[in-house]
């Protein structure tokens, strides 16, 4: 049972983390540093970043 609530937090942790990505980029702050900030991959930035600029 406590794995699925770790795993649960970790998806969530992840959702959190892609939310506040995404608001750090709108005020156009460095993929880089949002990447480095939010434990993403700057592939996963650029995606959202992607995302918000269509």
């Amino acid at each position: 049972m406590t794995d699925v609530f770790e795993e649960y937090a970790q998806k969530r942790a992840m959702v959190v983390a892609r939310e506040a990505a995404r608001k750090l980029l709108h005020r156009v702050v460095s993929q880089e540093i949002v990447a480095d900030a939010m434990n993403l991959s700057l592939e996963e930035v650029r995606e959202l970043a992607e995302k918000q600029s269509a």
